[in-house]
């Protein structure tokens, strides 16, 4: 956890009429001073002649300084999930929040208070303002009164109350607030609070209401928050978070469907910041092909799936696995599954599993029909599938369907509309394409835990009732 220890110098203690001169934030891990940022910051309004002695800054200094609108996305940056620190919080948040407000950002924070949390830590001091508190504690104060100054020495207080904080009570404090997050700047705030709390596929847009980053989620509006709390990287969490203003959504009823959307959006519009999952999973093919001297072979081929793949794995092992046992069950060869390269007889002839192909004991006629039959079984030992789940609404259910483990696509079935066959199911689906994503994903949903699903199987020609 980091935390953001802030201090700011105005022109006066009222944020709608009072402007900030100079602001200094210190990031710190609870134990060292991280990074400090420090600025004077330009104003129209002159600084009342007892701010200027007390301060020590002049209206001349703020000449040449840049503008609060020019360091708004440094202090954004700097800010973003971190814990805000200030002592006498309430005073440097809320005229950070209202003037961060007027260059189009809104700030919503963790955050906590030197002075509460040191009466709270080390009560019975004689004085609790900054100055005299850390002169009390031994705290060196550099420059007092000058926002790098007040910052570093609200840094060396917090590193101490966290020392002395036996009870545990700054992160108890922390932890009963609820996660908090900053909006981008141009996203409106309705437009956040009508995110619904359902599963489903969220797309946030550009001005042009051009996709930018497309994801799914179980809670949408929960997901939302955390991508604006923490989930990016600070680089490419500000090159998107500056971009966005709107987010829509498509809900789908489940997680499941969720993935399955998700996926094939993300290939069709190719949003920038969803780089990874534009490119594809890589996995293993199994191809067939027959060779010049007449045999037809079986090859095992790395990359993206390709239409013409009879299966595709996810592992090499798992690929190699199930061609031994196609080798074993059909007495196919090892050297025409591209499993053995010695040079004299395969594994299989050596233990009585091959007829010899490998050898010369087999011709390639013999050896071909009992591939034909490994590939027919290949491309039909799969049942076909109905995934069952819930749906947007309590009046349909969705479904998922796969002929034959290959993903045909999903849709919404009313839930009082009774199916007796498979190809009835087709009918309430659209129709999406199997690439390898989708193929991963219906496997990865298959193997794992199926809490609200249900699903059917089907051999081919089997009746079903659902």
């Amino acid at each position: 956890m980091d935390f953001a220890i802030v201090d700011i110098e105005t022109t006066g203690g009222k944020p709608a009429q009072h402007y900030i001169t100079e602001i200094a934030i210190v990031i710190s891990d609870g134990q060292r001073i991280k990074e400090r940022f420090s600025t004077l910051v330009h104003t129209r309004q002159e600084i009342p002649i007892f701010i200027q002695r007390l301060t020590g800054i002049s209206n001349e200094m703020l000449q040449d300084a840049p503008p609060l609108e020019e360091i708004a996305p440094r202090i954004m940056q700097m800010l973003h999930n971190k814990v805000f620190v200030a002592h006498n919080v309430n005073f440097d948040f809320k005229f950070l929040t209202h003037h961060l407000a007027q260059c189009g950002y809104q700030l919503s924070l963790k955050r906590i208070c030197t002075v509460r949390l040191s009466r709270k830590i080390i009560p019975g001091l004689p004085s609790y303002s900054l100055g005299r508190l850390c002169k009390s504690l031994g705290i060196r104060v550099n420059n007092r009164h000058r926002a790098l100054g007040d910052a570093e020495a609200t840094a060396r207080l917090l590193h101490l109350l966290l020392e002395k904080d036996s009870e545990k009570l700054i992160s108890k404090h922390i932890r009963s607030h609820q996660r908090e997050f900053s909006l981008p700047p141009n996203l409106e705030r309705s437009e956040y609070e009508a995110l619904p709390a359902e599963a489903g596929v969220y797309y946030m847009l550009d001005e042009k209401s051009r996709p930018l980053y497309i994801g799914k989620a179980a809670n949408i509006r929960k997901r939302i928050a955390s991508h604006f709390a923490s989930s990016f990287d600070e680089k490419n969490f500000l090159a998107l978070y500056s971009r966005i203003h709107h987010i829509s959504y498509t809900i789908t009823g489940n997680e499941l469907t969720a993935s399955l959307l998700e996926s094939y959006e993300i290939k069709k519009q190719q949003p920038p910041f969803n780089r990874a999952q534009r490119r594809g999973l890589r996995v293993y093919n199994l191809l067939s092909y027959t060779d010049r001297a007449g045999w037809i072979r079986l090859a095992i081929e790395k990359g993206f799936r390709q239409r013409e793949a009879i299966a595709t794995y996810t592992t090499l092992p798992e690929a190699r696995n199930h061609l031994y046992e196609l080798a074993a069950q059909f007495r196919l060869c090892e050297k025409k599954l591209f499993l053995s390269s010695n040079s004299g007889p395969c594994n299989g002839r050596k233990t009585g599993q091959c007829d010899g192909a490998c050898t010369g004991d087999e011709s390639a006629e013999s050896h071909n029909e009992k591939m034909k039959q490994a590939l027919a079984q290949l491309r039909e030992e799969e049942p076909s599938r109905i995934i069952i789940g819930k749906g947007r609404d309590p009046e349909e259910k969705a479904i998922v369907c796969c002929k034959n483990g290959q993903y045909l696509g999903f849709g919404f079935l009313p839930h009082d509309v009774h199916l007796h066959s498979f190809e009835e199911a087709l009918d309430y689906i659209r129709n999406y394409p199997a690439d390898s994503d989708v193929q991963h994903i219906i496997r990865a949903f298959i193997s794992g835990p199926k809490k609200g699903f249900r699903i059917v199987e089907m051999l081919p020609g089997q009746a079903l009732m659902l």
